[in-house]
């Protein structure tokens, strides 16, 4: 699975708690966690969280499936996605693979949100709870943020 791919990771029941260093975020009932890049812009809201480039070009958004299954979440991931994105394109098959242990499942493509141009990426992660992470980016943009975006795909993690 490519790194770009698994940007899209929106997958918590939000509870998720900022640690003592303020770049850590945790969601102790979906059991995982991860690093917020420096400079970037973190937005909680309810049950998601939103975590957005600087200069606004990316944007990550996470929530807690409600499937309770991982594999009933896969099956809910299309919809999930369909419910922001608009005239979808997918590039290429759903992928599966692993990232620091945790079965990843993912997609790509590109589309419109509110009739804007954008590349997505949504995937779903087994943690203690699935989790949904979705991306988006305007076309061109991802290589932009790429090394920062690698970092932060690196430090998704279970809570041990």
């Amino acid at each position: 699975m490519r790194k770009r791919t698994l940007l899209i990771l929106g997958l918590f029941v939000f509870a998720f708690v900022q640690s003592a260093a303020a770049d850590i975020f945790k969601n102790e009932a979906a059991g995982i966690q991860f690093d917020v890049p420096k400079g970037w812009k973190v937005e909680p809201e309810g049950e998601t969280i939103t975590i957005t480039a600087p200069d606004d070009s990316v944007s990550i958004v996470f929530w807690a499936a409600e499937e309770e299954d991982f594999e009933e979440a896969v099956e809910a991931l299309d919809e999930e996605i369909a419910k922001v994105v608009q005239n979808i394109k997918t590039s290429g098959e759903p992928q599966k693979g692993t990232l620091n242990g945790l079965t990843v499942y993912g997609v790509e493509g590109t589309g419109e949100v509110e009739g804007v141009k954008i590349m997505w990426s949504g995937h779903l992660i087994a943690a203690k709870k699935p989790v949904l992470a979705l991306a988006f980016a305007a076309p061109g943009l991802w290589e932009k943020h790429a090394a920062t975006l690698e970092s932060f795909i690196a430090s998704i993690k279970k809570i041990r």
